[in-house]
């Protein structure tokens, strides 16, 4: 989000924060989305699942991790 403000055209630069990205991470998903809201450049979310593992599984939303 830091670096989007140097870009040449940053109105056409957001992020995409993807829930199974931020859990294999050990990040907080819904921080990232609050800091992605909060400086207007949340342009799309990724609702997918994960099991636990270093690897991209793909799984359908909720279908791991209700939480």
């Amino acid at each position: 989000l830091a670096f989007i403000e140097t870009l040449d055209h940053p109105e056409m630069v957001g992020v995409n924060p993807e829930v199974a990205h931020e859990f294999m991470a050990g990040l907080n998903f819904v921080h990232g989305v609050a800091q992605a809201l909060e400086v207007g450049k949340l342009f799309h979310i990724d609702l997918n699942d994960q099991a636990f593992g270093r690897y991209d599984q793909d799984f359908r939303f909720g279908s791991v991790n209700l939480k």
